[in-house]
């Protein structure tokens, strides 16, 4: 069902994108997956389509067709790339799926631009939704989008703000991925609620599920950042290491070191230039802090959670199964 999903989604993007015929929207559709750089058309778009597949599952556990809101959940997915547009920029990320990024191609000044079309494109997508949607829904749904979208650059921001800091906690490293990687998410999920007409209890159950799944999503992903095959993730094993990220298994080994390998660690992580063997030595201080095993304790603690709300719900079991399989397929996923 997830695969037909995200060919749907896959298909309408193109289909909305397609009566876009102006140039400056090539390099658009280019970083939503659907044309190559030499303008012929993808097989399928990259990306695994989260957001926009949280929101149809949702509101079709309400038993609406999954087809009848599709425009809403592209909304998220325009979002969102509007997001990875500018993190690429502000990263000086060269690649993304294997293929150079939009700031890479066409500059960042040009970059920034599409980045703000696409942001105004997921706001339009909702306000053509009235004539199906309620307009009491639209006006939470784009309240919801707002917020979200407020979050996420707050959580961009402090993710830019943690480089420069030499001590992170892990709560303010939770904190911050809730607000980067979990706003989104929970929107997606939330506006799918409303979509369905959930009952008040229901949809508050699903938001902590959201919460939930915010953090299973990033912590997968920073185990993947270090231990991730290398064939699968497109990207070197220790990638995170190499681009000296701070993420959640930096600031747990630290926090595990003695004082002097504590200062041989900062000596390695702190240094502007890479040696052929400072993987490997990061690696080292990792597993002697056991950190892999304590991110995978997390991460079946939060996988548990997302299954425990999805069971609380007064759903049917057979109308959410699609969403524990999005789960199932986060905690499992390779890339």
């Amino acid at each position: 069902m997830l695969d037909e999903l995200t060919k749907l989604i896959d298909l309408s993007i193109r289909k909305c994108m397609n009566k876009n015929k102006e140039n400056f929207y090539f390099p658009i559709k280019y970083a939503l997956g659907i044309i190559n750089l030499d303008k012929s058309k993808t097989i399928i778009k990259p990306g695994k389509s989260i957001r926009p597949l949280l929101c149809i599952t949702t509101y079709s556990a309400s038993k609406i067709h999954n087809s009848k809101f599709i425009q809403p959940s592209l909304s998220l997915e325009y979002i969102h790339n509007f997001s990875l547009i500018h993190d690429d920029i502000q990263d000086n990320d060269e690649f993304r799926h294997n293929k150079p990024t939009v700031w890479k191609v066409w500059g960042k000044p040009k970059a920034l631009t599409f980045g703000n079309i696409l942001h105004n494109l997921a706001y339009l997508k909702l306000s053509r939704e009235q004539t199906q949607l309620s307009k009491e829904q639209v006006i939470k749904i784009s309240q919801i989008l707002n917020s979200a979208t407020l979050e996420m650059i707050e959580g961009q921001y402090l993710d830019i703000h943690f480089e420069t800091e030499k001590n992170i906690t892990e709560n303010q490293y939770l904190n911050m991925i809730s607000k980067k990687t979990g706003a989104l998410l929970s929107a997606s999920v939330n506006i799918g609620s409303i979509i369905g007409n959930y009952k008040t209890k229901d949809m508050h159950i699903l938001n902590k599920f959201s919460e939930s799944l915010g953090y299973l999503f990033q912590i997968t992903d920073d185990i993947l950042g270090i231990w991730g095959n290398s064939s699968k993730t497109g990207k070197p094993v220790g990638s995170d290491i190499i681009n000296r990220k701070k993420s959640l298994p930096i600031i747990h080994c630290k926090n595990q070191l003695n004082h002097n390998d504590l200062i041989k660690f900062e000596k390695i992580y702190s240094s502007d230039k890479t040696e052929s063997d400072d993987v490997e030595k990061i690696l080292y201080f990792l597993n002697s802090t056991n950190t892999k095993s304590y991110l995978n304790q997390l991460t079946i603690k939060y996988y548990e959670s997302c299954i425990e709300y999805l069971d609380e719900t007064s759903l049917n079991e057979e109308k959410i199964t699609p969403l524990k399989f999005i789960v199932e397929n986060l905690v499992s996923r390779e890339k």
